[in-house]
């Protein structure tokens, strides 16, 4: 009789080790490994919408003449004086 009893206490322990232990410690790993694939994409997605804006070809600068430069500035609003500061007009 006493053996019975503790067969049955064994198997209660097991049965609580394994469905409130065991399956939920498992379930909890397998939603953090997702979530920490899909925040992995996300930054690799966010890296590559960074290196594509950094590649994109810049405007080239072309040399200009000073006839043109001041040309320019007065369009701009900007002046140009003698000693070739960049004043504001306003």
């Amino acid at each position: 009789m006493i053996k019975l009893i503790f067969y049955g206490l064994v198997v209660y322990l097991i049965y609580k080790l394994v469905f409130e232990l065991i399956i939920p410690v498992s379930k909890a790993t397998t939603q953090m490994s997702e979530k920490v694939r899909q925040m992995q994409q996300q930054q690799q997605k966010f890296q590559q919408q960074q290196t594509k804006q950094t590649a994109e070809p810049q405007k080239p600068v072309r040399p200009i003449n000073l006839i043109q430069a001041k040309f320019e500035a007065i369009e701009d609003g900007l002046f140009l004086n003698p000693m070739h500061e960049l004043f504001l007009c306003f």
